[in-house]
């Protein structure tokens, strides 16, 4: 008796056993899974007003894209898709960049997709970067003063970009002897966006040839930044003005 009972016993947990295995396995099934494959990094830089393209692939299992969103607007936007409601493995979204000002941008774009088991998405970062001068002179560089004069003049720095303006230096070259690079508050420490900064130029106009109506003194002023390599960025341009009459 007792040989029967144990036989029945192993019969019994060899027949059930695959049934009680399957039971655990087949009843799990996972939502639609999204995966952005990308690229999603805009390559090198693109100038201000400018727009630049990137087709960013997205692939779906267990489901089907039902939609795709970037984010924040602005700067990143999308342009179109071929993904759609239906049964779709993978498709190819098209990312439009335009960058207002100079500097590092950053986004999202989403995917989300819905199977026959749940919904599922999945976001993935986007960056693109603006290059342009991140910074304006006011007043503009091409001033006047008076002829027979010596003095200075202050120009503001602004800092226009996205992010601080570091500068690492301010030069003035190529300006003789009329001209020369007075004191500034650029260097000491970052500029914040729409904020300024002071630099001086000292003009010696007090010698003007007597047959002349103006003295145009020039010179190129540079701003050295970090990501920058030492460039001009703009010509001085003060003109020494003779009251009418001095100069016939």
């Amino acid at each position: 008796m007792r040989i029967f009972v144990a036989t029945f016993i192993v019969l019994a947990s060899l027949i059930f056993a695959p049934f009680a295995l399957a039971k655990g396995s087949c009843c799990y099934h996972p939502p639609a899974r999204v995966y952005v494959t990308g690229p999603t990094s805009f390559p090198g830089v693109v100038q201000p007003g400018q727009t630049a393209t990137l087709n960013v692939g997205i692939v779906v299992s267990g489901g089907a894209l039902t939609s795709v969103s970037v984010a924040p607007g602005g700067a990143f936007t999308l342009v179109s898709t071929d993904c759609s409601t239906a049964a779709r493995t993978q498709c190819t979204a098209v990312v439009a960049f335009k960058p207002a000002l100079g500097g590092n941008y950053s986004g999202a774009i989403t995917g989300y997709a819905v199977g026959p088991y749940g919904k599922g998405n999945a976001t993935a970062a986007l960056s693109g970067a603006g290059y342009g001068e991140n910074y304006a002179w006011d007043p503009p560089l091409s001033l006047s003063v008076a002829a027979g004069t010596r003095g200075s003049v202050q120009l503001a720095l602004h800092s226009t970009g996205q992010t601080p303006l570091i500068v690492t230096s301010v030069n003035l070259s190529q300006a003789g002897a009329y001209l020369a690079l007075g004191p500034n508050g650029c260097v000491a420490k970052p500029i914040a966006p729409g904020a300024s900064c002071l630099v001086t130029i000292d003009y010696d106009a007090s010698v003007v040839e007597s047959e002349a109506t103006s003295y145009p003194m020039y010179g190129t002023l540079s701003v050295v930044t970090p990501a920058t390599a030492t460039s001009a960025h703009g010509t001085v341009d003060i003109t020494a003005i003779v009251p009418q009459g001095e100069g016939d």
